[in-house]
């Protein structure tokens, strides 16, 4: 024997399916939207993400339309010229420049003055990689040059292995990771190594 659909049960349960499609239609585009911003935001240094990254996210839900999934061109735009505006306030002098990208330690004066761009440094390997460029290219011009005359296998060896031991940083997480510590550890003695610099926790198995 069937039982009986009792009145008005259908359509509770309709209205509770529609309302939680809705909520997780919502959901969905919010986080779209707020992974657009953040990928906008990856224009400010990696130090501002994180202290003010969460509340400018806030800021954009908040202001956006309803249902919508990703930010404007426009205001994309405005948000990356003044990530890149922020940079070039706070790049200091070539000598300090150089100095980082290669994790040596400058002087207190100069970590001072430019405390801000020195910590984005030895957060980032990818902050480091232009000076680093700077250095090696010559060397490998000059190696791939020398290995073209002379057919000496060194050469082509030095030109392959140094951009590789720049790149590698950036490319594999984990050795960035050493790499930054090592860095921080250098220009900051004195200074605690930050918790984002720390080795991820294993998942226990």
């Amino acid at each position: 024997m069937t039982g009986r659909v009792r009145p008005g049960a259908g359509g509770a349960a309709d209205r509770v399916s529609s309302s939680s499609a809705a909520a997780s239609g919502r959901t969905s585009s919010a986080d779209a939207f707020e992974r657009s911003v953040r990928r906008w935001m990856n224009a400010y240094p990696r130090r501002w993400r994180v202290t003010f990254g969460d509340d400018l996210v806030a800021t954009a839900l908040e202001l956006a339309e309803p249902g919508r999934r990703r930010l404007g061109l426009r205001e994309g735009l405005a948000l990356a010229r003044g990530g890149w505006a922020l940079r070039r306030r706070e790049r200091p002098p070539l000598r300090v420049r150089m100095l980082t990208g290669f994790g040596w330690r400058v002087s207190a004066r100069d970590r001072a003055a430019h405390r801000a761009w020195i910590v984005d440094i030895a957060l980032s390997p990818w902050l480091r990689l232009p000076a680093q460029l700077v250095t090696y290219m010559p060397i490998v011009l000059v190696n791939l040059y020398l290995w073209r005359d002379l057919g000496m296998l060194l050469n082509i060896v030095a030109a392959i292995g140094l951009p590789l031991s720049a790149l590698g940083p950036c490319l594999v997480p984990a050795w960035g990771r050493r790499v930054s510590r090592a860095t921080w550890r250098a220009l900051f003695p004195d200074e605690p190594v930050p918790p984002l610099l720390e080795r991820p926790a294993r998942s226990a198995r």
